[in-house]
């Protein structure tokens, strides 16, 4: 009889390809870039967004932090052009750029724009999330790599364009 045990969580991450011993062409950045799109895929957005505001210190919601990064990302615009933009209620956009403007982090009308302080908990969650990344990475020594830092900054910008789920922005 042989003793019962768990598979390696290695083996239980495998994807379907790695089920079949096909040749691949893939280099370690290919294989990183596959690993980190997976990993990517299994987050549940709206912690992300949730942690990214706690580790930058920014008292948001997920979906205020996710709408910061959007209006980083434009220049000054009404609520209606960025509800328009990213398909979303115009009520929730109006909502949550009313709770930023209390936070001090945009400011303007029609024409909403980041305040100083703004631009700087963008910087600052960009900066949490690169360095989450880093830490995943430790084996890899990104700072010795350029291509792998240019892949930790693509991973970081990624991640604004996916509003978080279960928040109350997406139309």
């Amino acid at each position: 009889m042989l003793e019962e045990r768990p598979l390696r969580q290695t083996v239980a991450d495998q994807g379907i390809g790695d089920s079949f011993a096909s040749p691949r062409d893939g280099s370690s950045l290919d294989e990183l870039e596959a690993r980190l799109s997976t990993l990517a895929r299994r987050e549940n957005r709206h912690v992300v967004y949730e942690r990214l505001a706690d580790a930058a210190e920014i008292d948001v919601t997920p979906g205020e932090a996710w709408l910061l990064l959007r209006i980083d990302q434009v220049e000054a615009v009404t609520a209606d052009e960025l509800a328009a933009r990213y398909k979303l209620q115009p009520d929730a956009v109006a909502s949550l750029l009313a709770d930023l403007g209390t936070h001090r982090l945009v400011e303007g009308a029609p024409g909403v724009r980041l305040t100083e302080r703004g631009h700087e908990a963008v910087q600052k969650m960009d900066d949490a999330r690169q360095e989450a990344l880093q830490r995943l990475l430790e084996d890899w020594q990104p700072e010795q790599h350029a291509e792998v830092l240019q892949l930790l900054e693509r991973f970081t910008r990624s991640l604004r364009g996916t509003p978080p789920a279960g928040d109350p922005v997406p139309a």
